[in-house]
């Protein structure tokens, strides 16, 4: 009789413990992927300047490929926070095969990457965010104001010539100037609604210059392309062709 109790015990173990790996197998694809993200999120929020809202999404399988800091798929979406002086309204990034320094994370709270197979980044920047831009970086008086609308960027206000003000208006577009960065590029200018010659133009952009830089951003970025639509500009990106400066 004992022996035969035995033997049930004995062919009941590796039941045991299958239902007891797939118990913690289940339970790390649950726990790990969210504890994770939010520490990931908690290192973002620093790094982004504690932004109005940010929410991190992290996968990886199996789950345990993050204790080495090995991610799949990265989502990070963010609102409100500044880069560059710059406000930014919105934030979308989505990446794949990251590589990340895991005990930094996990132990000091900081996220330093070691490389990515792909990244797709999108910003979203408004008029109202430029324009205080500009005023700090080049017009302090506030004599000018940026307008976003039909694809294109204008600068219209007024300087005083002989105690008079003169009307002035540009019309340009914001393309991209570096890998990172965006500049303004006039290519009309009318004064009292008169349009004035090239090199008083260049002039003009010299004085009034618009540059947006996108470097301090945490992830190896190589701007693609920028659009204007309905008072907001939106600037696209992808990974650095050139990721050198990240660890390999």
């Amino acid at each position: 009789m004992n022996l035969r109790r035995r033997t049930v015990r004995a062919r009941r173990w590796p039941y045991a413990i299958l239902l007891v790996a797939c118990v913690l197998w289940g339970t790390s694809e649950w726990f790990l992927p969210r504890w994770a993200s939010s520490q990931l999120e908690q290192s973002l929020r620093r790094s982004l300047g504690r932004p109005g809202w940010l929410q991190v999404q992290v996968r990886a399988f199996p789950a345990f490929r993050l204790l080495a800091g090995r991610i799949d798929r990265l989502h990070v979406e963010a609102r409100e926070f500044p880069v560059g002086g710059l406000a930014v309204e919105a934030f979308l990034l989505e990446g794949r095969g990251v590589v990340y320094d895991a005990p930094q994370l996990y132990r000091q709270g900081e996220f330093a990457l070691n490389g990515l197979d792909s990244l797709r980044v999108s910003l979203v920047v408004n008029e109202k965010a430029l324009n205080e831009y500009f005023w700090r970086q080049a017009d302090p008086a506030h004599r000018f104001r940026l307008q976003l609308a039909d694809s294109k960027a204008s600068l219209s206000g007024s300087l005083d010539f002989l105690a008079r003000p003169l009307q002035l208006a540009v019309s340009g577009r914001l393309s991209i100037a570096g890998p990172t960065s965006l500049s303004f590029l006039p290519e009309e200018l009318s004064l009292q609604q008169f349009q004035l010659p090239r090199f008083i133009l260049d002039a003009f952009a010299r004085r009034w210059t618009i540059h947006l830089d996108f470097s301090s951003l945490p992830f190896p970025l190589q701007l693609t392309d920028v659009a204007v639509q309905q008072g907001r500009l939106y600037v696209y990106g992808q990974k650095a062709a050139d990721t050198s400066h990240v660890q390999q």
